[in-house]
């Protein structure tokens, strides 16, 4: 009786180690989620704030993309329009750093970059650059059209390791609870 409680603890001393390595898993997979969530709210943050420092400029650009990209119904209202993207940036940038809101703020950010790498590649291919800034950061920092696309794909890029880390920390997760 004695050798069958040996045998036991035996092969129940393995099942802890698993259950260690996945909560250190789960640990590290929550780190680079919130990393990389951060990274992205700051970015979202500090665009919002640097459009808001010429915000008139920015109404202005508004405005040629929407009569590039044929929102007629839009055209005129640029600061408006203006006002609306820097307070969303805002608000998802904030968002990223509330607990609650980084499941869903992962995959709006993921849409919104979606949105503006579409643009600004349709205006580095069809236009060939006319729209010289993007207003991506306001009057703060001026982008060349490819250098704008090429920022846009690195953070959609960001983004997507963002989305594919939550799924596996949640997988992990609902793997440990299974078990």
């Amino acid at each position: 009786m004695i050798d069958s409680i040996c045998i036991f603890c035996k092969k129940a001393e393995p099942l802890q180690q698993k259950n260690k390595n996945m909560v250190r898993l789960d640990k590290t997979a929550n780190l680079y989620h919130s990393i990389i969530l951060g990274m992205l709210g700051l970015i979202f943050i500090l665009s919002g704030v640097f459009k808001l420092i010429g915000i008139r400029t920015f109404a202005e650009t508004v405005n040629m993309f929407c009569a590039f990209l044929g929102y007629k119904m839009l055209y005129g209202h640029g600061l408006l329009l203006a006002i609306v993207i820097c307070s969303v940036e805002l608000l998802l940038g904030v968002a990223a750093f509330v607990p609650k809101m980084r499941e869903y703020v992962q995959w709006i950010y993921l849409i919104v970059i979606g949105y503006f790498t579409y643009i600004t590649y349709l205006n580095l291919v069809c236009l060939y650059g006319q729209i010289e800034s993007c207003g991506c950061f306001g009057e703060v920092i001026h982008l060349t059209p490819a250098e704008s696309f090429y920022k846009n794909v690195v953070i959609m890029t960001i983004s997507i390791i963002a989305c594919g880390v939550y799924v596996y920390e949640r997988n992990l997760r609902n793997n440990k609870v299974a078990e």
